[in-house]
């Protein structure tokens, strides 16, 4: 998907994270050099816990498949679990 039909008309916003000291980032050039290059090769294999949009934005970046959202998601089910054995 170009990135005009993604948007359909609406604006782009940029989020900028928080500084991520576990990896070293790529330059920029490369960053955008990764994603362009992975584009229309996973097609059809989106993921929520495994294969996400974070998940791809971290490849890009760090060279790691990683999605924090995903991490907190299962510590919290984890929580959840434990609590529900212990009652």
């Amino acid at each position: 998907t170009s990135l005009e039909e993604f948007l359909k008309g609406d604006k782009l916003y940029v989020v900028k994270e928080k500084r991520n000291s576990k990896y070293t980032a790529f330059p920029p050039g490369e960053v955008v050099k990764r994603a362009k290059s992975a584009l229309g090769k996973h097609k059809g294999k989106y993921n929520l816990f495994s294969h996400n949009c974070e998940h791809f934005a971290y490849w890009c970046k760090y060279g790691v498949s990683e999605s924090g959202q995903i991490q907190n998601l299962m510590e919290a089910v984890k929580i959840i679990l434990a609590g529900m054995i212990l009652a």
